[in-house]
Parts: C-alpha cells; sequence; structure tokens
C-alpha cells in the first residue's frame, strides 16, 4: 500500500479538526445540565438561608432584598430556591429545556477521552504531514506548509529527509 499523499493527509487533518471542533462546542449532557443546575439552586438556598436568618434578625424588613449586580440584574434563584425549593424550582426550568428538543450532549469524561483520542489522531497526522512535505523537499519540490501547521511538530522533526518526528 502506497504512502497518502500531502492532499489527502491535508484533508485527513482538515476533517479531524472539524470534528474536534464540533465536539468541543457541543452542548453538555442533559444529565450534567440537570446536575449543575440542582447543585447551583441547592448551594444557592443554603447561602440565602444562611444571610436570610442574619437579616431577620438584625433587619426584618429587609428579609426579602435582593442584591442588584453590578450589571444592573438580580439573581432571583437564591431567594427563589429558599423559597420553593431547588427540586420545586429546578422542575419548570429543566422542561423548558426539554420543550426546546435539544440534542442530548456527550457526558463529559466521554468528551474527553474522545478529544484526546482526536488530539492524539491530529499528532500523528500532522507529523506524517511534516514528513511527507519534507521528503518532497528533499526530491526538489516546492511546497508550502499549510498556514495553520504547528509550529512545534514542524520543529520537532529530526530529520529532514523523513526522521522521525
Amino acid at each position: 500500500m502506497s504512502a497518502p499523499t500531502l492532499e489527502t493527509l491535508r484533508a485527513k487533518i482538515m476533517e479531524t479538526q472539524a470534528r474536534r471542533a464540533t465536539l468541543t462546542g457541543a452542548p453538555p449532557a442533559h444529565s450534567e445540565i440537570r446536575a449543575a443546575l440542582l447543585a447551583h439552586l441547592s448551594e444557592s438556598a443554603d447561602r440565602t438561608s444562611r444571610a436570610a436568618g442574619a437579616r431577620v434578625a438584625s433587619h426584618p424588613a429587609h428579609a426579602l432584598r435582593v442584591p442588584v449586580g453590578p450589571d444592573g440584574s438580580v439573581d432571583l434563584a437564591p431567594l427563589l430556591s429558599l423559597l420553593f425549593g431547588p427540586d420545586r424550582l429546578a422542575k419548570p426550568l429543566l422542561s423548558a429545556m426539554e420543550g426546546l428538543n435539544l440534542p442530548d450532549g456527550m457526558p463529559a469524561a466521554e468528551r474527553a477521552a474522545t478529544v484526546a483520542a482526536l488530539d492524539a489522531e491530529l499528532d500523528d497526522l500532522e507529523r506524517r504531514e511534516e514528513r511527507e512535505v519534507c521528503r518532497m523537499e528533499a526530491a526538489g519540490r516546492r511546497v508550502l506548509r499549510r498556514p495553520n501547521a504547528r509550529p512545534d511538530i514542524v520543529l520537532a522533526l529530526t530529520d529532514a529527509a523523513g526522521g522521525t518526528a
């Protein structure tokens, strides 16, 4: 079997880069979104419970005051989580999310393993590409490197005639 051409290697690199970009830009798994929302609401309720207790003791009229953020926003999650409970507050929010019919993302651990595999595949493809570029240059052909060729791969090649990177 003959070695892949430079164009074939570059096409595989572009495809692998696109798969990696799609994967890293994809939304998280629904289960992780649910867990993060419930953790945030629970932590907010706990924090607000402590603060509200202190406010009731010192200034009862300020017990339900909600601070305004520097950007002018008001985060109602802490107060609503305290008053209604994190599970009850999360239910309509999660129902609204499910109503969007968003695709379920890959779990974080699986995503990290897949990204690592794609990174290893890219390393191999780019080393093979650089060896092919060096082979072609040694044969007297003028070859342009990809504008986004990784310098660490280009510079790591120890033998310009196609040695190992």
